[in-house]
């Protein structure tokens, strides 16, 4: 969870540590604001089970995702009980067969990449119904 802001606006995403759009999208973040978004990452490509754990398990998993995804700086190595299984099962249920997928807080989905442009109008039109 990464608050930005007020936080008020808030946003679901599915992403993949080695999904080129995800980190594509990561960096669209960094320009929007007041907004609140809860991350699951969801390991579909080859190697990403790996690096979600030790994401995951890393002392500050917020800090490490923000670091591979806009520094390009690998997680260190590291072991623990992850929550990965729940998040299959949670994009399973919610159809989610791709990385990334966005969720906005009206229920509206949106399988890929959007621009900072996009997701403040998609934010403000979820926020607003």
């Amino acid at each position: 969870k990464k608050v930005k802001g007020n936080g008020k606006r808030k946003l679901v995403q599915f992403t993949d540590p080695n999904c080129g759009y995800c980190k594509r999208l990561e960096k669209e973040f960094t320009k929007v604001n007041d907004v609140t978004i809860y991350s699951f990452l969801y390991p579909l490509q080859p190697g990403s089970d790996e690096i979600v754990r030790n994401i995951l398990c890393s002392k500050n998993p917020t800090q490490a995702w923000d670091d591979l995804m806009l520094n390009n700086i690998m997680p260190a190595a590291a072991t623990c009980n992850t929550s990965t299984d729940k998040v299959m099962a949670l994009a399973k249920k919610l159809r989610v067969n791709g990385t990334p997928n966005l969720i906005f807080g009206d229920g509206s989905h949106n399988p890929g990449y959007l621009p900072a442009e996009d997701l403040e109008k998609r934010l403000n039109e979820a926020s607003n119904k």
